[in-house]
């Protein structure tokens, strides 16, 4: 099977931390692909959820990052990446 490609992807890497995120769009859908190494540790979610805008789909996988991401070495380095301060942004362009 081949791999879908995506609509969007953003990507920040820090020294050897990195945050890469995938969103997906399908009819007016989103989703997102999810892949981290933070500190001593990482994860990798595939396609997940079903949201109406680009921003949702954004927010809920910087959410994700922050609920795997629990050490206080690892929330250190999650501030400084630019991503992370967009956090619960207002949904101003919705139909994106």
């Amino acid at each position: 099977m081949r791999k879908k490609k995506p609509f969007r992807v953003l990507e920040e890497r820090l020294k050897y931390n990195y945050i890469v995120i995938e969103l997906f769009k399908r009819r007016k859908i989103f989703s997102f692909g999810l892949s981290t190494s933070i500190g001593d540790g990482g994860i990798g979610h595939p396609e997940q959820g079903t949201y109406r805008s680009y921003f949702e789909a954004k927010n809920a996988a910087l959410h994700r990052v922050v609920d795997c991401h629990k050490s206080p070495l690892q929330h250190a380095i999650l501030r400084k990446f630019r991503l992370m301060n967009d956090l619960d942004q207002p949904l101003l362009f919705d139909d994106m």
